[in-house]
């Protein structure tokens, strides 16, 4: 029968590894129950105190190169995320009502107000800045103990599939249609990018909290 690691044991396992620089709380707690079930399978076989046991499971593990793969791979996972709720948003009989009405807006707008040579340039460059800008705020401003791998590597991915978004979508139409109408695919393209964008970020940051919350009721 397995030992349950106590309070002040389980803790001791986060500080180490804060002290090891594994600062996304998302990966540290992660780790935590990892080095906890392992410490615990470890006293039951072989009746280590748990100093020793704990000394044993960290042989061979090396936190900043966890941390560098755990980073890749949730980017490479929230890269991916992108094609599926792009999908949902062209399947959603509500979310393509939501893009037409919006498109009819937004286009109406800037025909109104900006030639057609400039017109591409105010479409993409706040975008990019607010994508810029929030990617920041979030990596300065957040409080340490709470910050989220899975959040912070969204964001990131978020710049990639924004312009491969725009590749693909100029490469099927952009070659074939007029000036006019190839404006109007950019701005949908980003448009939708947008709809996309905010309703991921949302759910990323409830998740976020939500392993938060988690980690508090463990203090």
């Amino acid at each position: 029968m397995k030992n349950k690691l106590s309070y002040n044991e389980v803790n001791e396992i986060r500080n180490w590894l804060k002290s090891r620089r594994i600062n996304y709380l998302d990966i540290r707690e992660e780790l935590t129950d990892h080095f906890a079930s392992k410490i615990e399978l470890i006293q039951s076989e072989e009746g280590h105190s748990f100093s020793r046991a704990f000394l044993q499971a960290r042989q061979g593990f090396y936190p900043s190169r966890f941390k560098i793969n755990y980073l890749i791979i949730s980017f490479f996972k929230n890269f991916a995320l992108w094609f599926w709720e792009i999908k949902k948003i062209f399947t959603s009989p509500l979310w393509i009502g939501i893009v037409l009405i919006g498109l009819g807006m937004i286009a109406s707008f800037l025909y109104n107000i900006l030639p057609l040579d400039v017109f591409q340039p105010y479409v993409d460059t706040p975008i990019i800045i607010f994508l810029f800008l929030v990617l920041l705020g979030e990596s300065i401003f957040t409080k340490a103990k709470t910050k989220n791998a899975g959040y912070i590597t969204l964001l990131c991915s978020s710049y990639l599939f924004h312009y491969f978004f725009l590749f693909v979508m100029w490469r099927i139409l952009g070659n074939t249609l007029t000036e006019t109408t190839e404006l109007m695919i950019y701005l949908s393209t980003n448009y939708i990018f947008s709809i996309a964008w905010v309703k991921l970020l949302i759910a990323k940051r409830m998740e976020a909290h939500r392993i938060y919350k988690l980690y508090l009721k463990t203090l």
